[in-house]
């Protein structure tokens, strides 16, 4: 099964050069984030894929305007159930998503296949950016919780997880961390959270956000899972994130 992952960037005006790059990719499953409106016709033209969307984050322009971005899962294989759910979130807890009006991480999805005879249940989720890592902890374990019990389980999506301690003292004081934060390795918090799981991050802490040298972006498998190939297209179209690819085997 070939997965593609990529957070396509809000703000992304390399539309049609992002379109041809996913048609070309021919992915069996195509989980994105930070879809727009005008991206999502686009993306409804792609031809042999089941398409479902969920709410990935408002701009809050007012109380009565927002504008919605989506999270997307296009799928070649038949879809047997999809499912749109909450995440725990807390809003406007810094001061830059004050400033910019954001609503984050309003929904998660996962869509159930059946692959090859094999139940597979794929999550695609965008955790929120600028609050605490507590937080962010928290909203991993929500989706941890929608686990299917067949234990084929695959999360794709932008954790948002900055990882290193060091980059805390950069952030921390905008976005609203806790003295012991401060403190905190988030990227040694996601592994124990996999570890307890089975899962195995595909990509390892290799960057996929050039612009902070960190891995921002993963596709999580169970340790089971036979990977193939995998890739980290240098070539970012338009965003300001990297695309992954994964080629797996039941």
């Amino acid at each position: 099964m070939k997965v593609l992952s990529w957070n396509v960037w809000s703000e992304n005006t390399s539309l049609s050069e992002a379109f041809m790059f996913v048609k070309r990719q021919n992915a069996d499953v195509i989980c994105l984030q930070e879809v727009s409106k005008q991206f999502l016709k686009k993306l409804q033209k792609l031809e042999g894929y089941t398409i479902v969307s969920a709410i990935d984050f408002y701009y809050v322009q007012s109380k009565r305007k927002k504008t919605p971005y989506f999270l997307v899962i296009l799928s070649k294989i038949p879809i047997v159930q999809h499912q749109v759910f909450s995440i725990p979130t807390i809003q406007y807890d810094s001061i830059l998503s004050q400033l910019f009006g954001l609503e984050e991480c309003v929904e998660g999805q996962y869509i159930d296949l059946l692959y090859k005879g094999i139940t597979v249940r794929l999550f695609n989720v965008h955790f929120q950016c600028y609050v605490r890592p507590k937080v962010r902890l928290a909203q991993l374990k929500g989706v941890l919780r929608y686990f299917s019990k067949h234990g084929n389980n695959v999360i794709c999506g932008d954790f948002n997880t900055f990882g290193f301690w060091h980059f805390n003292v950069v952030v921390g004081w905008v976005y609203n961390y806790s003295w012991d934060e401060f403190f905190l390795s988030e990227k040694e918090l996601v592994e124990e959270q996999l570890l307890k799981r089975g899962l195995v991050n595909i990509f390892n802490w290799e960057t996929t956000y050039p612009w902070l040298g960190t891995q921002l972006d993963f596709i999580v498998t169970p340790k089971k899972l036979k990977v193939e190939k995998k890739k980290i297209f240098s070539q970012t179209y338009g965003s300001d994130h990297q695309p992954l690819l994964v080629s797996t085997s039941f």
